[in-house]
């Protein structure tokens, strides 16, 4: 039996992990879980930096599951830094946040969020949820293949709607807010 490929959530608030690990188990979903617990940890899990080094023990999740506001670097910070690698653009990604502000949907839409959920906040609508993740993002992704082999990114990213930049020469490699 093939290995599943991990679905990657990128959450730090630890009682909503508990909430969508619980969720998940009920939803009777078999994709490993990948917790990344602020932006920072997200970005280094998908570009295989620090403790992520291996792809084999570490492979692309099938489907990456990333709230807005976290700390060192917010969803859309991330989101900014996807647009940069294309290499990347295989893996779904579904923001799922507490925020139902119309604008916040509109500019993850506009960074390359797949789709924007609000958290249920009961544990069966949570379960509705991941089954209809399951039909629309991991039926037909399931299962590991090789890695997409990396192409060489643009070194800056923008978008003009949040003045959020991202710039590979910063030397902490971290997302730059400007006005825009």
């Amino acid at each position: 039996m093939p290995k599943l490929a991990p679905i990657l959530l990128a959450e730090d608030d630890p009682n909503d992990v508990l909430f969508f690990s619980c969720a998940m188990k009920q939803a009777g979903l078999p994709n490993p879980l990948v917790v990344a617990r602020d932006g920072r940890q997200a970005v280094e899990f998908l570009e295989l930096l620090a403790n992520y080094r291996d792809r084999l023990l570490h492979p692309l999740p099938a489907l990456m599951l990333l709230d807005l506001k976290m700390p060192r670097l917010s969803g859309f910070e991330v989101l900014a830094w996807l647009q940069t690698r294309p290499h990347l653009r295989s893996v779904p990604v579904v923001v799922l946040s507490s925020s139902p502000q119309a604008p916040d949907m509109l500019i993850s839409r506009e960074f390359g969020a797949a789709d924007y959920r609000v958290k249920p906040s009961r544990l069966e609508n949570y379960v509705d949820l991941l089954n209809e993740m399951r039909t629309r993002w991991l039926v037909s992704k399931t299962p590991l293949s090789a890695p997409p082999s990396p192409s060489i990114p643009s070194s800056k990213s923008a978008s003009p709607r949040m003045g959020i930049v991202w710039n590979e020469s910063a030397p902490d490699r971290s997302a730059q807010s400007q006005l825009a």
